[in-house]
């Protein structure tokens, strides 16, 4: 019985054939979450703020792991952005099952003695980016979906 519970447990969180946006994708996590999903089974859109070797690297893990995965250049904190880039994505595989929130930035934000536009630069990357994508990805994801 419990081999049998293992096996469902697999399936219902199985991604392989699904598509996966991985924000942040450039990162040295965001390129090791791409590689495990691909590894997994999944297809990948990979969304990254600025690389030079983006495409190369997509192509790359592509061939390794016998997947799709395609390279995005989004600016994460900019709506209009971040729609476009989920409508590519729809258009390019067909489907988006998996948004994965991996793009931030590293800052000292937040101290008293910080500039505010730091502080602001913060706030539009890792929450208002992290908001936009979730919405806009969100408003793809099949009616059957469950949100984790």
């Amino acid at each position: 019985m419990a081999q049998h519970s293992i096996r469902r447990v697999f399936q219902i969180f199985s991604i392989e054939g699904k598509v996966v946006i991985i924000t942040g994708g450039m990162g040295a996590i965001g390129i090791e979450v791409a590689r495990s999903m691909a590894d997994a089974g999944a297809d990948v859109a990979l969304w990254y703020k600025s690389s030079p070797k983006a495409d190369e690297l997509a192509v790359d893990v592509a061939k390794e792991y016998g997947v799709n995965i395609r390279a995005y250049k989004v600016a994460g904190q900019i709506f209009d952005e971040v729609q476009a880039a989920v409508h590519a994505v729809m258009r390019d595989f067909g489907r988006l099952d998996v948004r994965i929130a991996n793009a931030g930035i590293r800052a000292k934000a937040g101290g008293i003695d910080e500039e505010l536009d730091r502080w602001h630069r913060v706030v539009d990357i890792d929450f208002h980016g992290a908001y936009y994508c979730a919405r806009a990805a969100g408003a793809m994801f099949p009616k059957r979906a469950r949100v984790m």
